[in-house]
C-alpha cells in the first residue's frame, strides 16, 4: 500500500515537471520565434532613428511584454529573482524562462532515473535534487569566477579612471575608456554603466545595478566613494587612486590567506573523497559485504545519516578555513 502511495506521488510530480517543461518550451520558442519577438525586430528598425532616452524606455517594455504574463508576476518572488540574478552574475546570455524549461526537464529525468533504478522515495528524492542542483552549482561557480576577474581587473580600471580624470576627463568618458580598452568582464560592466546613463538613468543607479550584478566589495567601496565624491565634491581622481592602492593590497592579503589555509582545504577534500574511495574498493574486493549497505534497511538508514554528518562536516571545515579579508 505504501509502495502505492509512493508511485503515485512520483508520478504526479513527473506530470507535473512535464507540463512546467512543457510551458517553459512554449515561452522559449515564444521568446525565440513568436509574433512578439518578430514585432520586437520591426520596433527596433523603427526607434533606431528616435532619441536614446526613448527609444531605452520602449525597448524596456517591448522585453516585458515578450515574457509570458504568469511569468511576469512570478518573476517578482524572491526564488525567481534570484535565479535571475544568478544568470546575470555568472555572464550567461540565457533568459530566465530557458533556465527554468531545464531545470524541468532535468528534474524529470531525475525522477524517471530513479524509479527506473528502484532506489526508493529517498534515492528518486536525491537524484531530483542532485539533477537540478547541477546546473545551478555550475552557474554559481562560473559566477564566482568572473567576480574573481572582475576583481583582479578593477584596480587597473580604476587607476585607468583616475589617470583619465587628471587628464582633463569627465567620470563618463573614463568609464567609456575602460569599456572600449580592457578586458572582458570588467569591460562588459563598465560599458553597460555607460550605455545605461547614455540612455538617461541617473548615474549612481546605474552604479548600483552594476554592483548588484557583480556583487563585489570591492566594487561596492568604488560605487560609495562615486556617491559620495558626488554630493560633497572632492579630487575623484585622487580618490580613486587611492582606492586602487588599497584593493591591491587587500588581494596580496588573500592570497597570502588563501595560502595558508591551502592544508586546510586539501584535507577537507581528502576527508570527504576518502569514504567513496574506499567504499569503492572494498566494494570491487567484496561486494556481497558492501551490499549490505544498500539492500537492507540499516544500511540505507546508515549511509544517510553518513552522507548528511559528511556534508556538515564538509560546510564547517570549509566555514574554519575561509577568511575574510
Amino acid at each position: 500500500m505504501q509502495q502505492n502511495t509512493w508511485l503515485m506521488v512520483a508520478v504526479g510530480l513527473a506530470f507535473l515537471a512535464g507540463v512546467v517543461g512543457v510551458l517553459a518550451l512554449a515561452g522559449v520558442l515564444e521568446l525565440r520565434f513568436g509574433k512578439r519577438a518578430r514585432a520586437l525586430e520591426r520596433q527596433i528598425g523603427r526607434v533606431l532613428e528616435r532619441p536614446a532616452t526613448a527609444m531605452a524606455a520602449e525597448l524596456a517594455r517591448s522585453i516585458e511584454l515578450r515574457l509570458p504574463a504568469m511569468l511576469q508576476r512570478a518573476r517578482q518572488t524572491p526564488l525567481l529573482r534570484g535565479l535571475e540574478l544568478l544568470l546575470l552574475r555568472s555572464g550567461s546570455t540565457r533568459h530566465l524562462v530557458e533556465l527554468l524549461g531545464l531545470l524541468a526537464l532535468l528534474a524529470l529525468v531525475g525522477l524517471i532515473a530513479g524509479l527506473l533504478l528502484q532506489a526508493g522515495w529517498p534515492g528518486v528524492l536525491l537524484a531530483v535534487v542532485c539533477a537540478v542542483g547541477a546546473p545551478l552549482a555550475w552557474l554559481y561557480l562560473r559566477a564566482a569566477r568572473r567576480r574573481a576577474r572582475f576583481e583582479a581587473q578593477l584596480p587597473e580600471a580604476l587607476d585607468f579612471i583616475a589617470r583619465a580624470l587628471r587628464a582633463g576627463h569627465g567620470l563618463m568618458a573614463g568609464l567609456g575608456m575602460v569599456a572600449s580598452e580592457l578586458s572582458d568582464p570588467v569591460a562588459a560592466e563598465f560599458g553597460t554603466v555607460f550605455e545605461e546613463v547614455n540612455f538617461g538613468v541617473p548615474l549612481g543607479e546605474a552604479l548600483s545595478r552594476m554592483a548588484a550584478r557583480v556583487d563585489s566589495r570591492d566594487l561596492d567601496f568604488f560605487v560609495v566613494a562615486v556617491s559620495i565624491q558626488r554630493e560633497t565634491g572632492g579630487n575623484l581622481a585622487e580618490l580613486l587612486g587611492g582606492l586602487a592602492g588599497t584593493v591591491r593590497e587587500r588581494m596580496k592579503l588573500a592570497g597570502k590567506v588563501r595560502a595558508l589555509s591551502s592544508e586546510g582545504r586539501l584535507s577537507a577534500v581528502l576527508m570527504t573523497a576518502l569514504p567513496f574511495v574506499l567504499g569503492a574498493i572494498l566494494n570491487f574486493i567484496n561486494p556481497e559485504y558492501m551490499s549490505l549497505l544498500w539492500t537492507t534497511p540499516e544500511g540505507r538508514q546508515t549511509v544517510a545519516v553518513m552522507l548528511v554528518m559528511m556534508l556538515v562536516g564538509s560546510i564547517w571545515i570549509q566555514v574554519l578555513v575561509r577568511i575574510r579579508v
